[in-house]
């Protein structure tokens, strides 16, 4: 069953290559969604698919890349999936651009 999760995580989770490593992660579990930075220095992912895949990946954040420090993770788990996600995108925001 397909299922998407939109997760927030907390802790040293910017400047740690966190998001190249969300979006190999997702190219290996089959996964769609996006990835992005939020100013308030957590991390936003979206993430779709396999619902075994989707819990893969959200266990793999927890542990994270070599640098980062997880200290929390919210998820909100979602019935539909967004059919417009058909990739996994790293997002910047507009005035980074």
């Amino acid at each position: 069953m397909n299922k998407r999760a939109d997760l927030t995580l907390h802790g040293q989770v910017q400047g740690v290559s966190f998001r190249i490593t969300a979006q190999k992660w997702a190219a290996e579990l089959n996964l769609t969604g996006y990835v992005q930075n939020n100013p308030d220095k957590t991390l936003i992912i979206s993430i779709q698919g396999d619902q075994n895949k989707v819990e893969e990946f959200i266990s793999r954040c927890y542990d994270g890349p070599k640098w980062a420090r997880v200290t929390d993770i919210i998820i909100k788990w979602r019935d539909q999936i967004d059919p417009h996600l058909t990739s996994f995108e790293i997002k910047y925001p507009r005035h980074a651009r």
